[in-house]
């Protein structure tokens, strides 16, 4: 598989801990939304990804649908080192 030639995609996904999982409602939603924006403004698909699955993680850390998803300015994602700050 070449990188852009790759029709599956493997990102690093960030780690939580079971005991941090709170709710999962609503985080396929959160993924979509999250790997949309990305993309529309032009981020790779691996890239955009991995923001995804961020923000996907922080929302199962919470009660609730829309209102466990974080907001923009609270999550800090350094695709380069696959870690994210939550």
């Amino acid at each position: 598989n070449k990188k852009n030639n790759s029709l599956f995609l493997s990102p690093p996904s960030p780690n939580v801990r079971p005991e941090d999982v709170v709710d999962t409602v609503g985080a396929g939603d959160s993924f979509i939304g999250a790997l949309v924006s990305k993309w529309l403004v032009g981020v790779e698909w691996e890239e955009a990804s991995y923001f995804a699955n961020v923000i996907a993680a922080e929302s199962i850390k919470h009660e609730g649908t829309q209102s466990s998803y974080p907001y923009l300015d609270n999550v800090q994602v350094d695709y380069r080192t696959s870690e994210s700050k939550g």
